[in-house]
């Protein structure tokens, strides 16, 4: 499966109810190894085409349990 950050983002938001800072998820999955950046990109209106990322299930399930993506 594939997904832009927006909908990364919008999944996260649901799931504990608040919002987040979109740069800083992404930085932090980014170190972490979590997702990996596909060479495609979604062009919705104006600025510059989105990203699509992957998850890396491999590494996803690798990290200790304790690991948070962000602060709750």
């Amino acid at each position: 499966d594939t997904f832009t950050m927006n909908e990364l983002v919008s999944t996260f938001e649901t799931i504990i109810g608040e919002s987040i800072d979109q740069s800083n998820l992404r930085k932090k999955l980014l170190k972490l190894d979590v997702i990996d950046e596909t060479d495609d990109k979604v062009v919705s209106g104006k600025g510059r085409p989105s990203p699509i990322f992957k998850l890396n299930r491999k590494v996803l399930g690798k990290l200790p349990i304790t690991e948070t993506f962000f602060k709750l």
